[in-house]
């Protein structure tokens, strides 16, 4: 009886163990992606502000 419920804990927590793997290279990914939306986003900023810049010229 002993035996199974240890069996049974030790596989449960080697299930969490994998699933806290995954979530955390989930937020390393999305962390990853964030970033390259950011400096996206700030290079098309400023090739707005350049184009705005030379039309006012």
């Amino acid at each position: 009886m002993s035996h199974t419920l240890i069996m049974v804990f030790y596989t449960l927590i080697r299930m969490s163990h994998t699933l806290i793997m995954v979530f955390h290279t989930l937020i390393r990914m999305s962390h990853t992606l964030i970033m390259v939306f950011h400096t996206l986003i700030r290079i098309t900023l400023i090739r707005i502000t350049l184009i705005r810049m030379f039309y006012n010229l």
